[in-house]
């Protein structure tokens, strides 16, 4: 078995970093009804990792410095791939013609500041804590923002009662597999991997009859499934396998 895997899961953050993670949530919640606020989403996930780094905070080790680095590793690489697709998906694409004209681009601003978040979130955890530990504590995450998601939503719009069911239910299921990834990393990694392929398969075949929009806002979505359900799918199957051995 792993030995680092098992004591790496069982640290905790510091205390500058949970401090972090409230000025986050609080962030992604007021973010809902100001998109202004997504700035203390930023300065919760990045800020501890900046003072760290210019040496204001110092309750860091090697170890930990070594994965902020590398989380900022893969994140200064996801800008520097979605930068090159932005300058090249317009070039070959027939379907969309509007995007080869003006401003149009595929990833704008919004999408991309909430995938690297994502990117160095999900990219630091998994190191900080392994990948049972991370993983369940990325899904439940995950599924806490969903159910925000759903319950500002349903106040916006009320009477959709089906809409709260459906929501509310996916909540559970994220939770549930938050339960199971600890104790059950195999089977867990499948089921997430196997959900990352129906949905990409369903957005796939509804694709060709959306508008240029919501084409774009799929693919966007696509991505940030692969990121949530892909990334710790293979984290989960990763880590079984580091432990077996």
């Amino acid at each position: 078995m792993n030995t680092r895997t098992l004591v790496s899961s069982r640290r905790m953050l510091p205390s500058a970093d949970w401090l972090a993670v409230g000025l986050a949530v609080l962030g992604l919640v007021l973010s809902r009804f100001n998109f202004h606020f997504a700035a203390l989403l930023a300065l919760g996930v990045f800020g501890p990792s900046l003072l760290r780094e210019v040496g204001v905070l110092k309750d860091s080790d090697e170890w930990q410095r070594e994965i902020m680095h590398r989380a900022g590793f893969h994140t200064s690489l996801t800008l520097a791939l979605f930068v090159f697709l932005n300058r090249v998906l317009p070039r070959f694409d027939h379907q969309f013609p509007e995007l080869h004209h003006g401003l149009g681009v595929w990833f704008d601003v919004p999408f991309l500041w909430k995938t690297l978040v994502m990117v160095f979130l999900i990219s630091y955890l998994l190191q900080y804590w392994g990948g049972r530990s991370g993983v369940a504590r990325l899904l439940l995450g995950f599924g806490s923002v969903w159910l925000v998601d759903v319950l500002i939503n349903f106040s916006r719009i009320p009477g959709q009662g089906l809409f709260l069911g459906v929501g509310l239910a996916l909540v559970v299921f994220m939770y549930l597999l938050a339960w199971s990834a600890g104790r059950f990393p195999r089977p867990t990694g499948i089921i997430l991997l196997f959900l990352m392929a129906s949905l990409f398969v369903l957005g796939a075949w509804t694709l060709k009859d959306l508008s240029t929009e919501m084409a774009v806002g799929m693919v966007e979505s696509q991505i940030h499934i692969l990121l949530m359900f892909g990334v710790t799918g293979w984290a989960l199957l990763r880590s079984h396998r580091e432990e077996s051995e």
